[in-house]
């Protein structure tokens, strides 16, 4: 396999290898530091077609986030909006023309809550010390990515080792690097379901951020981001591929997939991924499982700082903000980008993030950020008194007038201010002040006889010790709300196939079978669910078809 892709690009300081005919159209055509923006790119970039596009050439799993917070703390915000001075952006000045960036990156992946490490990155800081067997590039050239893997590591370390291959052979790179790029995911896509030693069932976000001179091509497929540091400012480069995004559920209806409580046909948490491919099909066919990406094309200027390329571990506990701000202050101390990277993995493991952990941090100059001065605003706003009588006047006559603040005043005035957000799993009519209960309520405060009365009372109707999912909302006052859950589809799935865990290799080895009417029964049981109570039984049942697929259980009409 390595013989016929004829590349490998590994991260740091590994060397690569890429045809000198490659380079040399690369060194000659794209790379020229003096070439307009125009020349580089064809404007009339068309959409490929996966099904004709890459014949000839070679999703999260669902997770239950026990905090999901988006916002700094007191410490980092407080302290760090002060001492950096974020403002507004300014215009372009004369000196954006001559700014020529210096490439510095640092990273860091940690396996954090996890059983296993998924997750695989690239940096490559210099081409030109990374291709040796080719003529040196006539303008500084960088290339970045993350691979966000699920079930396992192949599709991730496969994508890592050969998508720059695949984006400096293309045969559309000398003319545009759009195409280029956009047609190496779907080529990566392909070679790996060819690979035979590699399980192709296992699939890879993919975030790539290539720059040439000034211009950098952010290219994403998955829920991974990148995220621009702007004198102090957060400008995401990247949108998320998740299926509850407007975009990606038309795109996923119109081609015949449901989303089933937030999952691609109830199995991925993504609605683009490289790999999976039990889950699309055959090659050329459509699927609502897309690996084409999203581009974002952009010329650096000297507000540009720092990049930072991170999987959604960092981003399900972190806002991209937030993210900037902390960068922004570990650059100002002590201006190293590996440091930066280690210190967003450790406030995202002190966060409680439930994934993998990978970030990316590329400087753009050799220097630290400078600070900003905010000049302070003398402008002044007051009211006349005779303004101040007309409005007073106007308020006495307008009854409606009067009540709306008082309404949205007492409406302030009442809300209660949240302490934590807390998820567990008890079973059915077994709620006592015990493990788990007891030192996750007794924490807040919170009143542990009232919940085990109201949970038990609310989940007398299942079998006890059906493990219930229950989230608790607790309150700075003491007092709480929480919703009840029913169990997971995998769960069902298992008790009503006899078996304690999935097929090892779902697809080649079935674990056990299940008949339509189980399945009918399950679907009847998840539409109660808050996600499922609109949704038609019969997208309820494909989607648990589809689940049962991945955990290798077969669906039959009749047991024999």
């Amino acid at each position: 396999m390595a013989e016929t892709l004829g590349r490998r690009i590994m991260a740091h300081g590994t060397d690569v290898s890429v045809p000198p005919q490659q380079m040399a159209r690369l060194d000659g055509k794209c790379c020229n530091g003096n070439m307009p923006m125009n020349a580089m790119e064809d404007q009339n970039d068309e959409t490929l077609d996966n099904s004709n596009q890459f014949n000839n050439t070679a999703g999260k799993p669902p997770r239950n986030l026990s905090v999901m917070r988006h916002s700094c703390s007191s410490a980092w915000l407080s302290e760090a909006e002060q001492d950096l001075g974020i403002m507004n952006l300014k215009p372009p000045s004369a000196n954006d023309s001559e700014f020529q960036p210096v490439f510095r990156s640092g990273s860091c992946s940690e396996r954090g809550p996890k059983q296993y490490m998924e997750d695989e990155y690239i940096c490559v800081d210099n081409l030109n010390e990374h291709l040796p067997s080719v003529s040196k590039l006539s303008t500084s050239g960088a290339f970045y990515g993350v691979f966000d893997g699920h079930g396992g590591i192949d599709a991730a370390s496969f994508t890592k080792n050969n998508i720059l291959g695949f984006i400096v052979e293309d045969t559309h790179f000398s003319a545009g690097t759009r195409k280029a790029v956009k047609s190496a995911f779907g080529k990566v896509d392909h070679a790996f379901a060819d690979a035979k030693s590699l399980d192709s069932s296992s699939g890879t976000t993919a975030l790539t951020a290539l720059i040439l001179g000034r211009t950098m091509l952010i290219a994403n497929a998955g829920d991974s981001r990148a995220v621009l540091g702007k004198r102090g400012r957060a400008i995401e480069l990247s949108k998320d591929h998740k299926p509850n995004v407007t975009s990606e559920r038309l795109r996923i209806e119109k081609l015949g997939g449901v989303i089933y409580d937030g999952y691609l046909n109830g199995q991925l948490a993504v609605a683009r991924a490289l790999g999976d491919w039990h889950i699309k099909g055959s090659k050329g066919s459509s699927c609502p499982l897309s690996s084409e990406p999203e581009l974002e094309e952009l010329v650096l200027t000297e507000e540009d700082e720092y990049l930072i390329l991170g999987c959604d571990g960092l981003w399900d506990v972190m806002s991209s903000q937030c993210a900037v701000t902390m960068v922004r202050k570990e650059l100002m101390q002590h201006n190293d980008p590996e440091r930066c990277s280690k210190a967003l993995v450790k406030e995202a493991l002190q966060r409680n993030t439930c994934d993998n952990l990978t970030v990316v941090v590329v400087c753009f100059s050799p220097n630290p950020p400078p600070k900003i001065q905010i000049p302070k605003s003398h402008k002044r706003r007051s009211i006349s008194a005779e303004g101040l009588d007309h409005l007073k006047a106007n308020l006495r006559q307008n009854p409606r007038v009067n009540r709306r603040p008082m309404a949205s005043l007492k409406e302030i005035l009442t809300r209660r201010p949240v302490a934590a957000t807390i998820r567990l799993t008890v079973p059915a009519g077994g709620a006592r002040p015990a493990p788990p209960v007891g030192p996750a309520l007794g924490q807040y405060r919170l009143n542990l006889m009232a919940f085990c009365k109201d949970f038990n009372a609310r989940t007398q109707k299942y079998k006890p010790e059906t493990p219930m999912s229950v989230t608790i909302t607790a309150f700075k006052d003491n007092t709480f709300e929480f919703t009840v859950k029913s169990p997971s589809v995998t769960w069902y799935l298992k008790k009503a196939a006899g078996i304690e865990s999935g097929s090892s290799r779902p697809g080649h080895v079935t674990a056990s079978t299940v008949t339509l009417k189980h399945i009918y029964e399950i679907a009847k049981v998840k539409q109660s669910d808050p996600y499922c109570q609109y949704m038609p039984l019969e997208s309820i049942c494909k989607s648990i078809i589809g689940t049962a697929a991945t955990m290798g259980i077969k669906v039959v009409k009749e047991l024999d």
